[in-house]
């Protein structure tokens, strides 16, 4: 799992809390973190693409592309989306909310 730029805003430490309560390998917890991490990722990346003016697109994923751990790329588009942060820090509890879902789902079928 990469570092991110807006890593920091989002916390899945419950995530992982609940996924140790299964006997899963070493493998198999990494890939499915980094299945989360992806989904995350997609998920911040449409948040900032719909709030973002379509014509700072292309510089922006270009940005990303050079460094997406510059947390100057985070300071970059709060100039131009306001509450960005907080939009953010959103868009993460939403996604966790649904994945400790999802993992409650999965261990009644079990």
């Amino acid at each position: 799992m990469a570092k991110l730029f807006y890593d920091h805003l989002i916390k899945i430490e419950e995530v992982s809390e609940e996924l140790g309560k299964y006997r899963l390998t070493a493998v198999e917890r990494e890939e499915i973190l980094n299945t989360i991490d992806e989904h995350i990722h997609h998920r911040v990346l449409d948040v900032i693409l719909q709030k973002l003016p379509r014509e700072k697109h292309e510089v922006f994923l270009h940005q990303l592309h050079d460094g997406p751990q510059k947390l100057e790329l985070l300071e970059e588009l709060k100039k131009e989306i306001k509450d960005l942060e907080k939009l953010i820090g959103q868009e993460g509890e939403k996604i966790k909310k649904e994945i400790l879902a999802e993992i409650k789902r999965a261990q009644k079928m079990l």
